[in-house]
């Protein structure tokens, strides 16, 4: 599961109590009327003939629907939690068996080197103003060692060449300070698209290696491949986001079926 893991250290926020809820898909799951928040919940229990009262329906509900009634929402108040988590897992798996492991990579790369373009602009000046301040440095540094060799020939005290000696290697460390941060940003880009890389290399154990999982890991294993999804009385639609670090857009495709198609 660890394994698993590496390629993305962040992953989507979800509120406390979606966290804790056995419901795999609370706190990713959107009414796809609404646009509200579906959540895990238990239904009414149905009655059989002879009295018996079955155990409680566990089914995912529509917020809006639920709290404030049809008004708030018109559409298809509650799904079955069995029936939703079945159709889910099921287009899951099918992704990451037939995942395009090369187009995703080669996607990943494009992102990454989009959003560092101006970061590694940005490192160009850096180094330019950082040579720039090493030569005044340097400069100030032997108008100070030539006033302790000749004081009566400087132009200026001793008191205002030390100043403008600290002045510029504050300078100078500022420099090195901002260009070893875009470097490593950069470093960071490229570590992350290699983990992804690696990541995708495992997709066949990806399924295996999350029936294993406890329901706490299996619902963080969710989060890092999905932002949300989104259901209807018709279907369903997975909406995927792989962050990417220090890439800063993600990866994002969606992945829509009917429950007649996703269901065995």
């Amino acid at each position: 599961v660890e394994r698993l893991r590496s390629y993305n250290r962040v992953p989507n926020a979800a509120h406390s109590r979606a966290e804790s809820s056995r419901y795999l898909f609370s706190g990713l799951a959107r009414c796809a009327t609404c646009g509200g928040p579906i959540y895990g919940a238990y239904g009414s229990r149905k009655v059989r003939a002879d009295g018996t009262r079955l155990p409680y329906r566990e089914i995912y509900a529509c917020y809006n629907r639920r709290t404030k009634g049809p008004t708030a929402c018109a559409g298809q108040g509650t799904y079955s939690r069995r029936k939703v988590e079945t159709a889910l897992l099921a287009a899951l798996r099918t992704t990451m068996a037939d995942i395009d492991r090369h187009d995703l990579v080669a996607r990943a790369t494009r992102l990454a080197e989009e959003a560092l373009f101006h970061q590694r602009l940005r490192a160009q000046e850096v180094r330019r103003r950082l040579e720039e301040v090493e030569r005044v440095r340097a400069a100030w540094l032997q108008r100070l060692e030539r006033h302790f060799a000749h004081p009566e020939a400087s132009l200026y005290s001793e008191a205002t060449l030390a100043e403008k000696l600290r002045d510029a290697e504050a300078r100078q460390a500022r420099l090195r300070e901002e260009l070893a941060e875009l470097e490593a940003a950069e470093a960071e880009a490229g570590r992350q698209v290699a983990a992804f890389a690696r990541f995708l290399e495992t997709r066949a154990d990806w399924w295996p290696l999350f029936l294993q999982a406890s329901v706490p890991e299996q619902k963080a294993l969710l989060r890092r491949l999905i932002d949300h999804v989104v259901l209807g009385a018709d279907g369903f639609v997975i909406h995927y986001r792989i962050d990417l670090g220090a890439a800063k857009r993600p990866l994002v495709w969606r992945q829509a079926a009917e429950w007649s198609e996703a269901l065995p």
